[in-house]
């Protein structure tokens, strides 16, 4: 399985420079969607 860290660096309103970090992996594996898709013929509204 393939993880890495991606950073984004940016400035909040006041000029402080935050640091968002998390662990990516690619996705499209088998347990990545437990649920059944659905499609615009599913709306109820």
């Amino acid at each position: 399985m393939f993880f890495r860290i991606t950073v984004i660096y940016f400035k909040d309103p006041d000029g402080v420079l935050v640091e968002f970090a998390a662990w990516t992996r690619r996705v499209g594996r088998p347990g990545d969607v437990r649920h059944t898709p659905k499609t615009t013929a599913d709306r109820t509204t």
